[in-house]
């Protein structure tokens, strides 16, 4: 998180706001939180668990929404349609 959601102050890695004094830890959590199920959903779409994917970029979505969920919800879609051949080594 770059700026307050209140009043759009720059933060520099604060958790309470220096011009409005909010506290910013439960959305930063949150923030965190999102990008810890984007990147389980972008583990479980490589090994080709699309329905783990799909329920941890959803729960993504619900702690924190922006653009690039939607271009790896799109790749969960195309992987459904589109098997991936399993190449063994």
């Amino acid at each position: 998180m770059e700026n307050c959601p209140l009043c759009r102050a720059r933060l520099r890695g604060a958790s309470l706001c220096p011009r409005c004094g909010a506290d910013l830890q439960p959305p930063q959590q949150a923030e965190r939180a999102a990008r810890r199920h984007e990147q389980e959903a972008l583990r479980a779409l490589l090994a080709d668990h699309l329905d783990i994917a799909s329920r941890a970029l959803q729960q993504a979505i619900a702690l924190k929404q922006h653009p690039e969920q939607r271009h790896l919800a799109a790749l969960i879609r195309y992987s459904r349609h589109h098997p991936s051949p399993i190449i063994k080594y």
